[in-house]
């Protein structure tokens, strides 16, 4: 096991704890530190309790990308060790950095709540996006409810290049022949097939593990909603099994795969850590006893296997979507952490980071274009808009139109600054050009509308 020299912060009143992977404690009452150092040594496979409420803390000054954490837990699912979380938190930091050569993010799990508690944040009968997520789920009916989604699941897949969605295919005619239009067959096909026989799978306790009809707790959909819109965390680490089920947004890995999701990283508006993202990953395939969806070739793996998979397989690939951009590939060499491969476990898939330590070629044009982008970020706020106007004049020429969160998004983002630069400079009609482009590309991003409202409301033209 990978021992941290990490701190457990009891709070007796709410049944919470709170520890940080920078070696530094968020607590009002230094005498808990030495409780909490002798709990961990004597009990150190605590059991997380679920509470709404967040431990209070102070964010450390110059920490760099700080993140909070909370642990999300099914009640009917094998429980998560704090160890485990721990040590995976630990990986996923150092894997980051040396991945794509960017600063190290810190942690501080903050809250522990079930998946029920966690779900209640999410506005699923009120939120127009929640209500259009939800509308799309698959509720294990056929190949019919596919339907209305075609097309936009096709414009989908077309993100991909035939050929490396064709390494998912199994039938020989479409593999000698491909089409986007067969390769959609096929996936649903086998995708109708797997979802079956999810609905089929019982847990330990002879429950069912999902009811595609009825429940939103294992619907990627609900889970997506709930992670966009909740306000409290930028990670979320769960022990629940989420079964893909967007149906216009068919993700190749997991609709020709197990039709599981091991990880999210999507939208938040509520959050800045990120840039305006959170995301999630979860242990039931390191975990669970049922041997088809378990992603460790049918041999247990010992703490520190499992501590890599969840830190450097899975939580530091969605920290590259929800900071660089970089989507799911599946044609990048064996040293990518963000490629996926048809039917590779994820001790497989550790195995071949393991063997090749350097970073990835074929990513470096998303880290580039990050790069240039926040060096316009610094820039501008050192008060150097000309400068950051060249760094946003690279970074939108080289950011990849393949980008997770949205290309128009990203797009929106830089001409919000190049607007700002513009303005800092004086040249108004510029900062207006850019404010509405800003505005056109993302009509939800609160920034460019305010600051275009608060360059509209002055008369003065330079």
């Amino acid at each position: 096991m990978v021992r941290l020299k990490s701190f457990l912060v009891c709070a007796p009143t709410i049944g919470l704890f709170s520890f940080a992977l920078t070696s530094q404690v968020f607590a009002q009452n230094p005498a808990q530190i030495d409780q909490a150092n002798k709990t961990i040594t004597s009990s150190p496979a605590l059991e997380f309790k679920t509470s709404t409420h967040a431990f209070p803390f102070t964010k450390p000054k110059n920490a760099g990308l700080f993140l909070e954490v909370a642990i999300v837990t099914d009640p009917k699912l094998p429980q998560i060790n704090q160890d485990l979380i721990a040590a995976a938190l630990e990986s996923a930091a150092k894997t980051f950095e040396i991945r794509f050569g960017l600063q190290k993010p810190h942690f501080v799990v903050t809250s522990s709540l079930s998946v029920s508690e966690f779900m209640k944040q999410a506005p699923l009968e009120t939120s127009k996006y929640c209500l259009s997520q939800i509308s799309k789920r698959y509720r294990g009916t056929g190949p019919q409810e596919f339907e209305p989604y075609e097309q936009k699941a096709k414009k989908f897949l077309k993100k991909w290049s035939l050929k490396s969605l064709t390494s998912f295919v199994t039938d020989s005619k479409i593999k000698r022949s491909p089409t986007y239009d067969g390769v959609y067959e096929h996936l649903i096909e086998r995708y109708v097939t797997t979802v079956q026989r999810l609905a089929e799978t019982k847990t330990r306790s002879q429950q069912p593990l999902v009811r595609p009809k009825y429940s939103t707790e294992q619907s990627f959909a609900a889970w997506n909603c709930a992670l966009r819109e909740q306000r409290n965390f930028d990670v979320i680490i769960t022990n629940a099994f989420i079964m893909a089920d967007i149906m216009s947004e068919p993700h190749p890995h997991a609709f020709f795969g197990k039709a599981k999701v091991g990880g999210i990283a999507t939208l938040n508006p509520h959050r800045n850590a990120l840039g305006k993202a959170a995301l999630l990953a979860t242990t039931f395939a390191i975990d669970t006893p049922i041997t088809w969806l378990s992603e460790l070739d049918g041999k247990p793996a010992l703490p520190k296997e499992r501590a890599e998979i969840l830190g450097d397989y899975l939580l530091a690939h969605e920290i590259a979507h929800a900071i660089i951009g970089i989507p799911d590939v599946y044609d990048h060499p064996a040293e990518c952490l963000m490629t996926s491969r048809p039917n590779q476990s994820y001790r497989v898939g550790l195995q071949l980071l393991r063997r090749h330590q350097k970073p990835c070629s074929r990513c470096r044009k998303w880290v580039d274009a990050y790069r240039a982008y926040h060096k316009a970020v610094k820039m501008l706020s050192n008060n150097r808009p000309r400068s950051a106007l060249r760094y946003l004049s690279r970074a939108s020429k080289i950011t990849p139109k393949h980008f997770h969160g949205g290309y128009r998004r990203k797009m929106s983002d830089i001409s919000y600054l190049v607007a700002k630069a513009y303005g800092e400079i004086g040249r108004k009609s510029r900062s207006l050009k850019f404010a509405r482009r800003a505005l056109e590309l993302n009509p939800r991003s609160k920034e460019a509308q305010n600051y275009l409202e608060t360059i509209t409301s002055t008369d003065t033209e330079p």
